[in-house]
C-alpha cells in the first residue's frame, strides 16, 4: 500500500460493473396471413386495436432477470365481408437482464400459414419462440404460439 499513489476505485468498479452488463438479444419479424392475390388495400374490417397477450420469464438466482414477453398482431380483416385474417403479428421482449447473463430470443413463424375455418376463412399464423439464457450453465425454453384471425389465441409450452 502506498499513500502516496492515488488511484480512482469507483472508476475500476464501473469498469467490472459494465463489463459483465446483462446483454438481451431478440432476433424478432412480423408476418402475417392474407387471402393470396388480394392487395392488401381490399381487406377492411381490422379490429382497431391489436391483440395483446403477455407472460412473463423471471430468473432470481444469482441476480434477477425479469421479462415480459408479448405476443402481438392485428386481426380481423376481411375480403368483402368474407374471413378473418392476420396482419403484423410480432413477439416484443422487453425487460431487465441480471449481471454477467445473456438472454437470446427467437421467432419463427410457419410458412405457409394455416385455414382454421370451416364455412368461413380464418386465418392461422403459427410461431415458435425460443428463449436462451446463459450465466453458469444454459437454459433453454420455448413455446409455441397459435395467433388467429379472429383473434383466438393459443400457447403451449414445447
Amino acid at each position: 500500500m502506498d499513500p502516496v499513489t492515488i488511484v480512482n476505485t469507483g472508476s475500476k468498479a464501473w469498469q467490472i460493473l459494465d463489463r459483465g452488463r446483462g446483454v438481451l438479444d431478440v432476433r424478432s419479424d412480423h408476418a402475417n396471413a392474407l387471402p393470396e392475390g388480394v392487395p392488401f388495400t381490399k381487406l377492411s374490417g381490422w379490429n382497431r386495436d391489436p391483440k395483446v397477450v403477455r407472460a412473463r420469464y423471471s430468473s432470481k438466482w444469482p441476480l434477477a432477470t425479469e421479462l415480459d414477453i408479448a405476443w402481438y398482431w392485428f386481426f380481423g380483416g376481411q375480403v368483402a365481408k368474407r374471413g378473418r385474417y392476420v396482419n403484423f403479428a410480432t413477439v416484443l421482449v422487453t425487460g431487465m437482464v441480471g449481471f454477467n447473463q445473456k438472454i437470446s430470443v427467437r421467432l419463427e413463424c410457419s410458412d405457409p400459414p394455416m385455414n382454421a375455418g370451416k364455412e368461413e376463412p380464418i386465418a392461422n399464423l403459427a410461431m415458435t419462440v425460443t428463449l436462451t439464457h446463459q450465466l453458469l450453465r444454459t437454459k433453454a425454453r420455448a413455446w409455441g404460439a397459435q395467433m388467429q384471425g379472429d383473434g383466438e389465441f393459443r400457447v403451449t409450452p414445447i
